[in-house]
């Protein structure tokens, strides 16, 4: 079974960069992460940035730390991971990190 993931570019605060994501063409879930770009690391967030609980993907260690309320940790790692391989690549945030699972 195959599994998607679209991720775009929402906005963003002065924290970094706010991404929307969809699995499944959001038939499977919906929500949005934070790039923070500074540190970086990756951390569920709601629309506006405001992040949710304390669950983290730091990449300087590549650890998944925290957790946080109704946040599935496998999908927040794969969407975390997308994100962070194009980031620390080019050194910026790309306007889409899609990704999928076979």
């Amino acid at each position: 079974m195959n599994y998607s993931i679209g991720i775009w570019v929402h906005g963003q605060v002065p924290r970094g960069v706010i991404f929307r994501w969809e699995a499944d063409g959001g038939a499977s879930s919906t929500g949005f992460v934070l790039l923070e770009t500074a540190a970086p690391a990756i951390r569920p967030c709601a629309a506006d940035g405001g992040v949710l609980g304390d669950l983290v993907l730091g990449a300087d260690s590549g650890n998944v730390t925290g957790d946080a309320a109704g946040v599935s940790r496998a999908t927040f790692t794969r969407i975390a991971a997308a994100i962070l391989k194009s980031f620390l690549k080019t050194g910026k945030a790309s306007q889409t990190a899609h990704t999928n699972f076979g």
